[in-house]
């Protein structure tokens, strides 16, 4: 090796990489220095360097006998294999130079053999010459194997030394290190003591920013899911115009007392104002404060509940009395109840006699209380004070808007009703055609026109659609449109025919319905030619007017005849999507294993222990089977027909299979005990195959 080059070797392993140390000790041992060899070859393997591995894995000689040293890699062994590599590696390095000995005796064993030969055929005296000249090489050699054994024991020593000192600095570092483990452990138990004070305190902001939220969701979601009920329940407050009125206290002793402009509800709090502010519960005077609080926050109004000065002025409006009240200036809708039982703002429990506005305090005998409520808002008090002075003007134009209003609900509750008619009365007919919908994939499609003799193509770009398979028949369009359309299947239609067939689809169904343009209807037919199906020589409308030919798809006709058949497209996104899982075929297979029904029996002749049988109430159809058979779950033209027993074939084994379900099925009829559920549901039907699952 160039000297350069191997300079650059040197360096290089010297820095530690692994594969300059393999290739550096394999020079060393191409030149047969074998102890620098394998010292470079053990660096080699502390660095994880597999061939290197390889090598010092190899059997060598060791004491005559052929061994297995195990080195292992330094990361995965232990202190104590550590002290047992070190002497294994003294003990490779003397099995190493005692190799080197044998051969070396050996070349001068065969040396010397070759001169004895020579001196047996030369003179006495050449033989004793040459045997002494032997005699004194030998003794040369003996002199430099013992020079290399000192040199060799002395670098046994060296190792030893060193690997004592090497296992002393092992010591030394676990020793650290178990003292950092401890103080990392006690820092760490510090840091988790803290981490879980934090947490709680965190925890506990949480909890209460979570309550804030949700308390504010509740807000929001009241506001915008009961905003009805609480629109109602301000219009049911009247406005109270204050001014001095004699009241009298318990006594019935008459005094006189100004009171202030306020609004209270009309009629008590009922139930389906408690439930709009989720509030299903009315134990005790905290639930009212509750429900008065949250619909003050709801409303932005301070609401209360009223004084019982406040009740019996409200109360007095109107009412025939003889006990020389005063009158409020506002009429109040009362109960129709002699008596009726409120809670006022002292939360005293009080009873109200109507009829002469007495109030009776702390009655034990009435168990169940309503309540009104009150609202001293400035700003809400002005806008129904303005309300109140406006009422009269307005009781003329309500009272016309009110009948016309009436008029018209009336009309579209009629027209709602005859809607929902239509819907049930048409409901076959609709699922007969959704039934026959394929789905075809949107993007750009190639129509081709002919001009002349020549066809031309162009690319146009259409969004997803499903489209009719078939033409619209006779027999719907008779039915949608109240005619009787009697005409052979593939007699032409008009185009208004056509307009008012879709008009009426569409609005029955809720969705748009239209005939599909020459880009759709072509690119149907071209991406699903084996789904569509249409008569011969037969002519189609087109979106925008015109006609489309089948006796040639790439043919538009001029046709002179009016009319023609049609098909329907939609493009509605929802009915898209739900054709597309009706065609997947493992949610075919799901749908139909997940209506399920379990019955129990009596296992026995006479007697027995209860079991149950759970059974899948649908029969397999065709396209139940041709879901499982041919993993193609899109509906067919007889996807509902169903499928005898005789034609299963291997329907059960490839469901058991299939990884749609973890549970094991059966044919019911198999089961001996399949009378019970068949008997349960009335599906004794010869034509019908039901499954089972199995315990």
């Amino acid at each position: 090796m160039e000297q350069e080059k191997l300079d650059q070797l040197i360096k290089s392993a010297n820095e530690g990489e692994a594969s300059s140390q393999y290739d550096l000790a394999t020079y060393y041992k191409d030149i047969e220095d074998y102890f620098n060899a394998l010292v470079w070859y053990i660096k080699a393997a502390e660095q994880g360097y597999e061939k290197a591995l390889e090598v010092l894995y190899a059997p060598i000689e060791i004491e005559d006998k052929p061994k297995i040293v195990e080195i292992k890699p330094l990361y995965v062994i232990k202190e104590e294999e550590e002290i047992r590599r070190k002497t294994t590696i003294l003990a490779l390095v003397e099995a190493v130079e005692r190799h080197k000995r044998k051969k070396e005796e050996e070349t001068k064993r065969i040396e010397l053999e070759r001169i004895r030969r020579l001196a047996e055929a030369e003179n006495a005296k050449n033989a004793k010459r040459r045997a002494e000249e032997a005699a004194r090489l030998k003794a040369a050699e003996e002199e430099a194997r013992r020079l290399e054994e000192e040199k060799a024991r002395q670098k046994a020593e060296e190792a030893r030394i060193k690997a004592e000192e090497e296992a002393k600095r092992k010591a030394e570092e676990e020793a650290k290190r178990k003292a950092e483990e401890e103080a990392k452990r006690k820092a760490e138990e510090e840091a988790k003591r803290k981490a879980e004070e934090e947490a709680k305190r965190k925890a506990e902001e949480e909890a209460k920013r979570k309550a804030e939220e949700e308390h504010n969701l509740l807000i929001k979601h009241i506001k915008k899911n009961s905003n009805n009920r609480i629109q109602a329940f301000l219009e049911d407050m009247v406005y109270v115009q204050g001014k001095e009125t004699i009241m009298r206290d318990s006594n019935k002793n008459a005094y006189v007392k100004k009171m202030e402009d306020f609004l209270i509800k009309k009629n008590v709090v009922s139930w389906d104002d408690f439930k709009a502010l989720f509030i299903y519960k009315l134990n005790s005077v905290a639930d009212i404060h509750s429900f008065i609080d949250l619909m003050s926050e709801v409303t932005g109004y301070h609401f209360s509940l009223p004084s019982k000065d406040q009740l019996v002025y409200a109360l007095r409006g109107g009412i025939n009395c003889t006990d020389a009240y005063e009158y409020s200036d506002r009429l109040i809708n009362l109960s129709s109840e002699k008596y009726h039982n409120e809670r006022t703002e002292t939360s005293e429990e009080i009873i109200v006699d109507y009829s002469s506005i007495e109030i009776r305090y702390n009655i034990p005998d009435w168990d169940t209380h309503t309540f009104r409520v009150v609202c001293n808002d400035l700003s809400l008090i002005e806008t129904y004070k303005k309300a109140a002075e406006e009422e009269a003007r307005r009781i003329e134009e309500e009272a016309r808007i009110k009948a016309e209003e009436e008029a018209r609900i009336k009309a579209e509750e009629e027209a709602a009703r005859k809607l929902a008619e239509d819907k049930v009365r048409f409901a076959p007919y609709i699922n007969s055609l959704f039934n026959n919908m394929i789905f075809v994939e949107g993007g750009e499609i190639r129509v081709n026109r002919i001009k002349g003799i020549n066809i031309q193509t162009h690319t146009v770009v259409v969004d997803d659609f499903c489209i009719l398979r078939g033409v619209v028949n006779h027999d719907a369009v008779s039915k949608f449109l109240y005619s009787s359309i009697e005409k052979n299947e593939y007699e032409c239609f008009s185009e208004k025919v056509v307009k008012d067939f879709c008009h009426k689809f569409s609005r029955i169904v809720g969705m748009e319905f239209y005939v599909p343009t020459r880009e759709q209807l072509e690119g149907a037919y071209n991406a699903r030619p084996y789904a569509m199906s249409a008569p011969p020589h037969s002519r189609e409308w087109l979106d925008g007017g015109g006609y489309l030919g089948y006796s040639s798809i790439l043919q538009v006709n001029d046709a002179k005849t009016e009319g023609a058949t049609f098909r329907i497209v939609t493009t509605d996104a929802n009915f898209i999507s739900e054709l597309k899982q009706k065609n997947n075929w493992k949610s075919v297979v799901n749908e139909f294993l997940s209506i399920q029904e379990s019955y129990e029996y009596k296992h026995g002749l006479f007697f027995g222990d209860k079991r149950k049988i759970t059974i899948i109430t649908q029969p397999i159809t065709r396209r139940v089977w041709n879901s499982i058979m041919n993993h193609n779950g899109e509906m067919e033209l007889n996807s509902n027909e169903l499928v005898p027993k005789n034609e299963l074939g291997d329907f059960l084994q490839k469901l058991n299979e299939s990884d749609i379900d973890l549970s094991q099925f059966d044919y019911l009829h198999n089961n001996s005990y399949a009378y019970v559920a068949l008997s349960a549901r009335k599906l004794i039907d010869n034509k019908g195959v039901y499954l089972y699952i199995k315990d």
